[in-house]
This record gives C-alpha cells, structure tokens and sequence, in this order.
C-alpha cells in the first residue's frame, strides 16, 4: 500500500502541486474579499444613510414647526433655510448623482399641529392676515435667484403660495453630485409680527407660518432620499439683559443626545447678546470646519479663510446681536482614532474654542 502511494505521488506530483497551490491562492482571494468587503461596510456606516445626503438646517422629513427665535431688543426678523446635498452633520460626503427637486412654499397657519394653508377666500374671522408678510429670497448654487413676498403687499395681489420647479425641462433647481453644495432660502418677517409677540396685548391672536418643502423630482429615481418640510414662524425668545455670548456643540446641548464618538460630524452654535469682539479656533489636525457655513454665517470671503498657526486655525470676528444673534457653524473630524479622542464632549472642547469678549495682546 506505502509502495503504491509513493509511486502515485511521484507519477502525479506535478498536477498535486498545481492543485495545492491554486487552493493557497484562492484562500487569499476569497480572504482578502471578505476583508475588503467589511471594511468597506464599517466606513460606510460612519458617515449615515444615504438619505441624509438631501438634507436642511430647518427642514425634517417630519414636517413639523420651527420656528425662527427673536428677543425683544433683538433687531433680526428672520434667517436663511438651506438645502444641501450632504449631512447636516458631515459636509465630507455629497449625493453623488445631480439631484433636482421642485421647491412649494405656502403661507397659512397652525389649528394645533396641522398646518391650514391661507388664500383668498380665507375668512378674517377665520385668519387675520392683517399687514403681515414674509419675504423669501431663493438663491441657487447654479445661479437662480427669485425673490417672493407672501401676505400684504400695499394694495398689490397678495401671493398665498408658489412653486419653484421647471423651465421648460430644465429643473430650476438642483444640486451637482460632484461637490458639497447648499441652496439658500432668507426669509424675512415683516416687524409687526415681532411686535405682537412682546405686546402686552398681542396684535394677532394666530402667528403667520410659512410652510416650505423640497422633494427630489421625480422622488422614484432617487433611492434613500425623502422629501423635507417645516412650517417656519417667527418666535419669542426670552430676553437676555447681559451682554454675553457662548459657544458649545450643539449635539452636547441636546438632552439625552448622542455622544461624539457616535458621529462624524458636529453642530457648534454660537449665540448671544449685545456687540463686541470674538475669537473662534480649532485644531485642524483633529476637527475640521465645514468652509461653506464659516462664508455663509460669519460673513467671509474666500481670503479670510483662517491658515494654520501653531497648532491651530483662528478666526477674530465681530458680533452685534442686533444684526444677528446665533451663528450655526459644522465641523467633522479630520484625525484618525490613534491620535484623537472623541470618547466625550470634554475631549471634544480641546479641539473647539471660543472666547469672548476677545481682546487681542
């Protein structure tokens, strides 16, 4: 039997070789795949769901209220909506296809959570219009502007509602898929709607919503993304006597919010009352700013963009609450889990600052 063996080995040991090393290399392969294959799962999970991919800092899918909060001696009587086509939460990662979507603003107002739409019918007794308005002023990242005024308008035809969809079968609105792009909204309250908040006896007795909602069109071809809605109204905010401004995540805020190492992306608001100077820096070799929000919110252009120095990136601006009293900025990480901790939001504030009054040495 041994004899055997060794002479079927010796006659065949060519072919067993060939046999043994063609398994070694599809053990290799097929390892190499599955490794592959689940590391590309853990880094798709970081970053969310595609559906967040088509998002707002004011739209929800849910559609619900939210409201713009002023202060009485608060001189802002509105704020800017944008539509992205990223996270709210991580700038990093874009759709990656062009996505259109038709833009349906409508004025009305809230019977408890249900929105009711106003027109010319609407009876007096049933919504008093009154003087108020709300203007919206679109603004595309591919260069549409449109500008519509909701509600009174001096004797001219009141506009309850419109639509902001196609030219022909050119989609007024839509977002690359080659870059992170936001469109913008700013909406302005006419004064007499802040007015009736602080009056001892309020002019209107129902507060004037503005219902707002994006949906990819056609929504079928656009596998994950849902339509974004919110009724937006203007709001009181209670009245801050010091003049004082705070920074901090907005996520560490929240009650019973998530903690970082569960994100990639973070909201940091600034907010405040009065004027002076501020300081804002961050270590870019942990935390990232999202540059589209520190153009949009602060007000800078590309050259003011802050450069590394030291170990960090600063940024001195001045803040007046009169013109604007929170700032809503993004940053996401940048450094790899070796050499960063983002197990709490203690260690997150060592690679956030913000101080005021600042005053430089």
């Amino acid at each position: 039997m041994t004899h055997k063996l060794k002479k079927f080995i010796k006659r065949y040991w060519t072919l067993l070789w060939i046999i043994a090393a063609l398994a070694v290399i599809l053990s290799a392969v097929v390892y190499a795949a599955f490794t592959k294959t689940n590391k590309a799962k853990s880094v798709v999970a970081r970053y969310g769901t595609v559906s967040s991919r088509f998002s707002s800092n004011y739209l929800e899918e849910t559609g619900r209220e939210k409201p713009v909060y002023v202060t009485s001696t608060d001189g802002k009587f509105g704020d800017t909506v944008l539509i992205s086509n990223y996270s709210q939460t991580n700038p990093t990662f874009h759709y990656d296809t062009v996505i259109n979507y038709k833009l349906e603003m409508k004025l009305g107002y809230l019977n408890g959570s249900n929105f009711v739409p106003i027109n010319g019918s609407t009876s007096s007794d049933v919504f008093d219009l009154g003087e108020r308005y709300i203007i919206a002023r679109v603004t595309g990242n591919n260069g549409f502007a449109k500008t519509v005024r909701f509600g009174y308008n001096s004797g001219d035809s009141i506009t309850y509602e419109d639509t902001i969809y196609k030219s022909g079968d050119n989609y007024l609105l839509s977002l690359p898929g080659t870059a992170s792009v936001s469109d913008a909204i700013e909406l302005e309250f006419s004064a007499d709607q802040k007015e009736s908040l602080f009056a001892e006896t309020p002019t209107y007795d129902k507060k004037l919503y503005l219902e707002i909602t994006a949906t990819p069109d056609p929504l079928s071809s656009y596998t994950g993304l849902t339509a974004l809605s919110a009724q937006i109204c203007l709001a009181q905010s209670a009245k801050v006597e010091s003049i004082t401004w705070t920074g901090d995540y907005n996520e560490n805020m929240s009650a019973g919010g998530k903690s970082p190492d569960e994100l990639d992306g973070y909201n940091y608001v600034i907010q405040g009352m009065g004027s002076g100077t501020a300081l804002l820096r961050w270590k870019p070799q942990y935390i990232e700013a999202n540059e589209q929000f520190l153009l949009e919110e602060l007000g800078l252009s590309i050259g003011q963009l802050p450069t590394e120095s030291g170990g960090w990136k600063t940024i001195v601006f001045t803040v007046d609450s009169n013109a604007k009293n929170r700032y809503d900025l993004q940053f996401y990480r940048s450094g790899s889990e070796d050499n960063a901790s983002y197990a709490t939001w203690d260690d997150m504030k060592n690679y956030v600052e913000f101080v005021f009054p600042y005053t430089a040495n």
